[in-house]
């Protein structure tokens, strides 16, 4: 009767070979070279990281398949609606789909010097030979492969227009990027254009709608400043905090440096402290302290 293993390290195995056993067969197991955890056997990539890889590079042909040549003449791209524009990038120098398959194709080169050339497609090709690559890093180059294609995923889901749309505020949980998806699932564009949820690209963490995303966002910018002042906030956070103070009174204090910025952020405590000095100076000390809105 088979039973799902529980794997334990073994300290004393030689490195990728029986580094896991089994608390309760003697089933061992190797490294895998992609989470580090055990493989399930005695190869160097486990299922669940082997078929991510493989969905990656699949990911930029079924991207590439929703664009439309007349896209190249279109302000806007007709996969993403009326959304955002066509052709557009984040990756410098990846500026059409030609650009993208360029990327599939100079990795088949590399690869066919070693397994030889088959009739698929560009992506089937790379996608089917992940395994081989794992198990032959120096010859295909495995070190840089899982970068370079996501690398190219992002470029296509931005040149046919479907990249996530950021949100101002950052996720209020781990501080990581917030974005609303473009897509019901890789390659498939939302009916109405936007998702309503929104992700944390961070901790993945989802909101069902953009105005519960803004006020826990919200909530957690109000008490950040009690709980660590050494904290920092966007110009936009700052002035969500204390609304009541002119956008000039902002503009001034950055410009003159009375409030320094890291990387365009403010530190919390320097935000109150300067802003309980405006109340008090402004109202001749009359007024109550300011309060967070």
């Amino acid at each position: 009767m088979t039973h799902r293993h529980e794997w334990i390290e073994q300290p004393e195995a030689r490195v990728d070979s029986e580094t896991f056993r089994c608390a309760e067969c003697e089933a061992t197991s190797d490294l895998c070279h992609v989470c580090s955890g055990p493989s399930g056997g005695y190869g160097w990539i486990c299922e669940r990281c082997l078929e991510r890889e493989q969905r990656v590079v699949r990911d930029v042909e079924r991207y590439l398949g929703l664009w439309d040549e007349r896209d190249r003449h279109r302000e806007k791209s007709s996969a993403a609606m009326d959304l955002v524009t066509a052709r557009s990038s984040s990756d410098g120098g990846i500026t059409g789909p030609e650009d993208v398959l360029g990327i599939l194709w100079s990795w088949i080169a590399r690869w066919t010097e070693f397994v030889g050339a088959q009739n698929e497609s560009p992506a089937e090709f790379l996608a089917s030979r992940v395994m081989w690559a794992v198990h032959n890093p120096d010859a295909s180059g495995w070190d840089d492969f899982p970068r370079a294609m996501r690398r190219a995923r992002a470029a296509a889901r931005s040149i046919v227009g479907l990249s996530p749309e950021r949100m101002a505020q950052r996720c209020p949980r781990c501080a990581g990027t917030a974005v609303r998806d473009r897509e019901t699932k890789p390659g498939v564009p939302c009916p109405d254009g936007l998702r309503d949820e929104v992700r944390c690209t961070g901790c993945g963490f989802f909101w069902p709608d953009e105005e519960r995303f803004s006020l826990s966002a919200r909530w957690a910018i109000r008490h950040i400043g009690d709980r660590n002042p050494n904290a920092f906030v966007t110009r936009e956070q700052a002035r969500a905090l204390f609304p009541d103070v002119p956008a000039t009174t902002w503009r001034q204090w950055i410009s003159r440096r009375r409030l320094r910025s890291v990387d365009a952020r403010f530190r919390v405590g320097d935000v109150y402290d300067l802003v309980q000095q405006w109340m008090t100076e402004a109202r001749g000390g009359a007024r109550e302290r300011m309060t967070p809105g």
